[in-house]
């Protein structure tokens, strides 16, 4: 509601866990973000006002190590930027 009350931009970045081949998971971050993208666009945010990018495994918010850390990795960070 609030993105399409405003012009404000939206930066989303997709992260991974650290499973599987590290270009793999660059591409799964791209989609993770690119969905987000698509959901925002479908409910009224103009898509030129949204960037996305991919980090894929190389920010993990905490360890890998467990299956919850690998599920907290496994994550879009949405972003408003002015």
């Amino acid at each position: 509601e609030r993105l399409r009350q405003t012009t404000e931009k939206v930066s989303i970045t997709g992260h991974t866990d650290n499973v599987g081949e590290e270009e793999a998971n660059n591409n799964l971050g791209m989609n993770r973000a690119e969905s987000i993208r698509n959901l925002l666009v479908a409910k009224g945010v103009a898509v030129d006002r949204i960037t996305i990018d991919s980090k894929g495994e190389a920010q993990p918010a905490t360890t890998n190590e467990t299956e919850d850390g690998r599920h907290r990795n496994r994550r879009t960070v949405l972003r408003i930027v002015n």
